[in-house]
């Protein structure tokens, strides 16, 4: 099966969509390079700074409190 380059950046995409929607992370692709019929891409996700969830530990940043 010959899958051009095009494709494959669609496919990434749709999937990066679909693994982030509900979620507060963004992603980045960057193409390294190919090998004949074998393409490398180093993809990330990006999750926020900021803490987004209770560990549980009562941290002074927890995110269960609102402080003012």
């Amino acid at each position: 099966m010959n899958t051009t380059k095009k494709e494959i950046d669609e496919a990434i995409l749709a999937s990066s969509i679909r693994a982030a929607s509900h979620q507060k992370v963004t992603w980045r692709t960057s193409f390294v390079r190919n090998d004949g019929s074998r393409y490398v891409y180093q993809h990330r996700f990006i999750v926020p700074l900021q803490k987004m969830f209770c560990c549980g530990n009562n941290c002074a940043d927890c995110v269960r409190y609102e402080r003012t």
